[in-house]
């Protein structure tokens, strides 16, 4: 059992929760939604399978050698637990968007975690992050 997932209404009345992040968001209405407690950090980490290649280019009469790194995240169980909560939370009302870092949405992604995938999605800030100021979180606009 984990500590509960932080969850925040907005003002255009959108409900947001936040899976396992360890730092709070600002949203664009003045919402903050709270950071994840350690145990929830903890347990929403994946696993990430690297494959790597070497590639020999020849350019310019000269070959240049480097490797690129495939990166395939794995859901753990845990990471797993936290999303069947989450979807029991979406399936009643409480909740309309789970936030879930990138990675995340790719592991689900990729080992069709269809059931998980109508209510994970990441952030989309309005603007860029500059000199120190996090850009606030779009209160409308969510990433697939």
């Amino acid at each position: 059992m984990f500590s509960p997932m932080p969850t925040k209404t907005l003002s255009n009345g959108i409900i947001v929760g936040n899976l396992t992040s360890g730092h709070s968001f600002e949203f664009e209405d003045g919402s903050i939604l709270d950071a994840c407690q350690l145990d929830r950090v903890d347990a929403g980490s994946i696993k990430i399978q690297e494959y790597v290649s070497s590639m020999k280019l020849n350019r310019a009469n000269s070959i240049v050698r480097f490797d690129t790194i495939e990166m395939t995240p794995t859901l753990t169980d845990s990471c797993r637990e936290l999303l069947d909560d989450a979807l029991v939370s979406y399936q009643q009302g409480l909740v309309h968007v789970v936030i879930v870092p990138l990675m995340l949405l790719q592991a689900i992604k990729a080992h069709n975690g269809n059931q998980w995938r109508d209510f994970c999605y990441v952030i989309r800030k309005n603007g860029r992050d500059v000199d120190g100021q996090r850009a606030k979180v779009c209160v409308d606009r969510f990433c697939v």
